[in-house]
Parts: structure tokens; sequence; C-alpha cells
């Protein structure tokens, strides 16, 4: 009776030390793994330089390098400041985690260059919302906020509907990724796929 009892003690042991190896490896390993459909969304891959306001990101950078690019214009951007408004509302969930270099997908959206979000996907599991685009319809005409953080897109929608506005809310996340050798490793192999 004894042998028995010995096995699944034994075989106890072993399944505790093995889950603790595990929680130990995802504890000790904060790798960054790069959002393959916001990259192929983008229209450019840019290293930027950013800089810290207030424990938040600036929303003015300075374009480094331009790694990959969709068109001649965005290719031109390298060693230019450019102003990004919508990378003030990333904070540490959306990759920010202090001054630095960082490499940043971007796109042109009415005029102006934005991060490239996550695409939505039913089925699949986002973190939780990091920015909105609202959209209002009534009198006046109908108006569009492009992209704002999350608290500042929930405070305005109730703003919106109260005065009877019909308002849409589109939710979004956005991902920066800290300039790193592991990260352009993983930007160069989307590149080469291309």
């Amino acid at each position: 009776m004894t042998f028995p009892r010995a096995r699944v003690a034994v075989a106890a042991l072993l399944l505790l030390g093995w889950l603790g190896f595990l929680l130990y490896l995802v504890i000790d390993s904060p790798r960054v793994i790069l959002s393959t459909p916001q990259f192929l969304l983008a229209e450019a891959y840019v290293v930027a330089s950013v800089s810290d306001a207030n424990g938040a990101p600036s929303e003015v950078v300075t374009v480094d390098e331009v790694l990959w690019a969709k068109s001649d214009e965005l290719s031109r951007l390298a060693k230019k400041t450019v102003r990004l408004a919508d990378l003030f509302g990333c904070g540490k969930s959306s990759g920010y985690v202090g001054a630095g270099k960082y490499v940043l997908p971007l796109r042109k959206s009415y005029g102006a260059l934005e991060i490239t979000p996550i695409p939505w996907y039913r089925g699949y599991q986002h973190g939780p919302p990091t920015h909105a685009t609202l959209e209002s319809a009534g009198l006046p005409p109908p108006h569009v906020v492009r992209r704002l953080p999350i608290g500042e897109a929930l405070e305005r929608k109730k703003v919106l509907a109260d005065a009877g506005h019909r308002v849409q809310i589109y939710d979004e996340e956005l991902r920066i990724y800290p300039h790193t050798a592991e990260v352009r490793s993983q930007v160069d192999k989307l590149i080469a796929s291309k």
C-alpha cells in the first residue's frame, strides 16, 4: 500500500516542480512580440526618439530611421520631427517604458500620421482598449473625433449623448515597441517577407 502512495507523492512533487519552472520562465522572460497584423496594416515602420512628458510619451517625436515605407513621401520622414497626437495616451500597457527609441508602425489618416492600431478580430482575445474613435450624429452636422485615449473618449461620449447626439464609439488598441535587438530582428523578418 505504501508503494502506490509513494508513486503518487513523487508524481505530485514532479508536477509542482514543473509548474514552478514554467512560472519562473513566464516571470523571468519579458519578451516583446510584435503584433504582425498591426505591422501588415502599417504604411511605414520607423525608429523614433520619444521623450517623456510627465510620465507619458510626448506627442512630438524625432524619426531617426525609416525601416520600411509604402510610399516615397513616408520614406522621407528620416531625421524629421513629427507630431503623433495618439502617442500621448500610450502607457505601460501599450509598450511605453520611458523616454528612448521606439519602433512605431505608422499610417496616414485624414492627412496626419498616426500609430496603426491592432485590428480587432472576432474570437481573438485582445487587451483592454487604449484608445477609441468617436463618431456623433445630430445637430449641428455629423462630427467625427479621431482617436482619443479611452477615458477621454468615454467622457466625450457621455457629454455628446447628454446633448442629444447619437454617438458611436469604436475601441482601438495601440502598441509601441522599445527599440531592442530582438524587436529589430522581428521587424527585419517582417520586411524580408514583404
